[in-house]
């Protein structure tokens, strides 16, 4: 249920498809189209926008700093991927988690959460308004599921990960599965940067 809405929407987004066969590991956007500039607040307390890592690939994922299984692994993986990188590739690669719980996720958790697994990963969120944008745009889904108290709740939320390329355009996306191959997803990314 979680995917059922990026798979509608990609299922539209990949309606073009056609010519060559994608030689990527990842699923493929063909033609390849223009990512949404999310603008959202860094783990810094600092404005964060998509448009400032135009030259770089990015992969990023939406999240929350409390999943009890999904996000922690989707940053292990990160993690592995960005070690399956020659060492001369990992800077042109910027790592994003976003929140999608802006009401617990300050930017000091935040920070403790990403740096845990990499100080060079980025973490973000926003309002309520801009962080449904940009999972819109991406057509990922999320929804609040309430707990015993208030505070004691969690967010269901696609698992996806969305690769930018260096010229800012959206193209490849991956299941959580898919993320664990982190020598494939590597590939992935050098053969994008090699594209540029």
């Amino acid at each position: 249920m979680k995917n059922l809405a990026l798979c509608a929407g990609l299922a539209l987004a990949l309606a073009g498809c056609g010519g060559k066969e994608p030689a990527f590991f990842g699923k493929q956007l063909w033609p390849t189209k223009s990512a949404y500039n999310f603008k959202l607040t860094d783990q810094n307390g600092q404005p964060l926008s998509l448009a400032q890592f135009q030259g770089k690939v990015v992969l990023f994922a939406f999240g929350f700093t409390n999943c009890p299984s999904y996000c922690p692994a989707t940053l292990s993986h990160f993690t592995a991927i960005r070690k399956a990188l020659p060492e001369s590739l990992r800077d042109q690669v910027q790592f994003l988690f976003i929140s999608l719980d802006p009401e617990r996720d300050t930017p000091a958790s935040l920070k403790q959460f990403v740096s845990f697994y990499d100080p060079g990963f980025l973490a973000a969120t926003g309002s309520e308004s801009d962080l449904k944008m940009a999972a819109t745009a991406y057509y990922a889904s999320y929804r609040k599921v309430k707990g015993e108290t208030n505070e004691d709740y969690l967010i269901d939320h696609s698992t996806q990960a969305y690769l930018i390329n260096p010229a800012g355009r959206w193209e490849l996306y991956y299941s959580f599965d898919k993320l664990a191959e982190a020598e494939s997803v590597a590939g992935d990314i050098v053969q994008v940067l090699k594209a540029q």
